[in-house]
């Protein structure tokens, strides 16, 4: 985690194995993804819940996803579009 820290502080962001320049042509997908990470980090309780259900959904996501060889941090993109809500529908009605 502290070497995640490090690479963040200094324009770097991992993601699937990948690293995300800040410089590069970036800077777009850099603010939008500090913007989203400021307003989940002041939201105790929203973050407290995205945990919690992660315990409940993550076993079986991360299963699936080594299953068909897509790396681990795909998972994350499940918090972000559906909020881990067993409920929830894409607007293009993915389940």
């Amino acid at each position: 985690m502290e070497a995640r820290y490090k690479d963040y502080k200094h324009g770097r962001l991992h993601f699937a194995g990948e690293v995300i320049l800040k410089q590069h042509g970036y800077e777009e997908t850099w603010i939008d993804f500090e913007r989203e990470y400021s307003m989940l980090i002041f939201n105790i309780p929203q973050l407290m819940l995205y945990h919690k259900r992660a315990e409940e959904f993550f076993p079986a996501i991360e299963k699936e996803l080594k299953l068909q060889e897509i790396p681990d941090d795909f998972k994350y993109l499940v918090v972000a579009e559906s909020a881990l809500k067993i409920d929830n529908r894409s607007s293009a009605g993915a389940y």
